[in-house]
């Protein structure tokens, strides 16, 4: 779990706006932090597979010393070698990027694969982040939201745990200049068979407005159509109303909430009530998605690896534990199939590491799928 600050509820409150270098922005007074506050580590905890955990944080070859303030993680396959890669994005610090060996040991990676900082070698406020095959490559590409005057940052997975930060080239880097993103997630919302990308953004400081530096405490969201050849569009003004109302928002969720073939999305507002945006339309292309249930203590089958070729789309998802922020997605995984009118193979890789190959699958459907479990056999 990754952890951001070690603040004591009970000492001295925190030092006033405008007291301390780190407690402006842009000239202007604001909250302190976190630069001045102590960095808390993350930590890693083995499931023992009775109900408890373990924590193994030392001698993972996990960072564990305080020096990152570490706000979203997410577990992929980043180099396709059957474990999962651990990206964490840090606030103000360098992000963290650890290659798992498959024997419960990482290496810290960061720097030198591209994801620690942006391609002019700049730390960001990392808040959000997803992993998700935006190209259909079939290796995972990493998004990570930051703060106002600054761009969220695509970084394309080129293989070999080498990353390229394709932030601007892409049209996702100066939409997202005005505003400060937190949750965001990689969906197919037109059922196209490619990822599109959903930000949702929301200011820190509440007084910002009075202070004209071209963005604000309440944003819209933000929606960007994958529109192939690796560059996106922004299509927030054309996508309904939902995406016209201005808030402060946090966490993002997405699932297909009515079961009606398409991904609706779940925001979180500050001081508001939670937003649902219900997507309308978007299952008029064919699809099929897949509920799976993993052997053993992995009963979620998290890791688990998702190939649907159908024609000449082929496409690939994960199951995630959870990703964009402080939010936890649908366990199904739903494909949009283009103009593809039939599934020709499916390709699981489960957790365990065996391969599963379904083939002549009903489209337009969900389908439930366990894990063969290798000592039940």
């Amino acid at each position: 779990m990754s952890h951001y600050v070690d603040y004591d509820a009970s000492s001295p409150p925190l030092p006033g706006p405008g007291s301390l270098k780190n407690c402006f922005y842009k000239g202007a007074p604001v909250i302190c932090g976190p630069g001045g506050l102590q960095p808390s580590i993350g930590r890693l905890f083995h499931n023992e597979g009775n109900g408890t955990f373990r924590d193994v944080t030392q001698g993972s070859g996990l960072v564990i010393r305080p020096t990152g303030y570490g706000l979203g993680v997410v577990w992929s396959d980043l180099d396709l070698d059957g474990d999962l890669d651990l990206f964490v994005a840090n606030d103000t610090t360098p992000n963290w990027l650890y290659r798992n060996d498959g024997h419960g040991r990482f290496t810290e990676v960061g720097a030198m694969s591209g994801a620690a900082f942006t391609e002019e070698g700049r730390a960001q406020s990392g808040m959000g982040v997803d992993a998700g095959d935006y190209d259909n490559d079939g290796r995972p590409d990493l998004i990570v939201t930051n703060f106002s005057h600054d761009y969220s940052t695509l970084r394309h997975n080129d293989g070999g745990m080498m990353f390229t930060d394709v932030s601007i080239p892409s049209g996702i880097g100066l939409a997202t200049m005005p505003t400060l993103g937190w949750g965001v997630g990689f969906l197919d919302y037109d059922n196209d068979g490619r990822q599109d990308l959903f930000i949702a953004n929301g200011h820190v400081f509440p007084n910002i407005d009075d202070r004209h530096l071209g963005t604000t405490w309440k944003q819209h969201n933000q929606l960007f159509h994958n529109e192939g050849g690796g560059r996106f569009l922004e299509v927030t003004s054309q996508a309904g109303p939902a995406f016209e109302e201005l808030h402060s928002a946090r966490g993002a969720a997405f699932g297909d909430i009515d079961d009606d073939g398409d991904v609706d999305i779940v925001v979180n507002n500050i001081d508001e009530p939670p937003a649902l945006l219900r997507n309308d339309g978007g299952n008029a292309a064919h699809w099929i998605g897949f509920r799976l249930f993993g052997a053993r203590r992995n009963r979620n089958a998290v890791g688990a690896r998702v190939t649907v070729s159908a024609g000449l789309l082929r496409q690939t998802r994960e199951i995630h534990a959870g990703s964009s922020h402080n939010s936890s997605n649908d366990p199904r995984l739903l494909f949009g199939l283009g103009s593809s009118t039939r599934v020709d193979r499916v390709e699981i890789r489960w957790p365990l590491g065996r391969t599963q190959v379904l083939t002549d699958l009903p489209i337009d459907r969900y389908h439930i799928v366990h894990e063969p479990d290798k000592e039940a056999q």
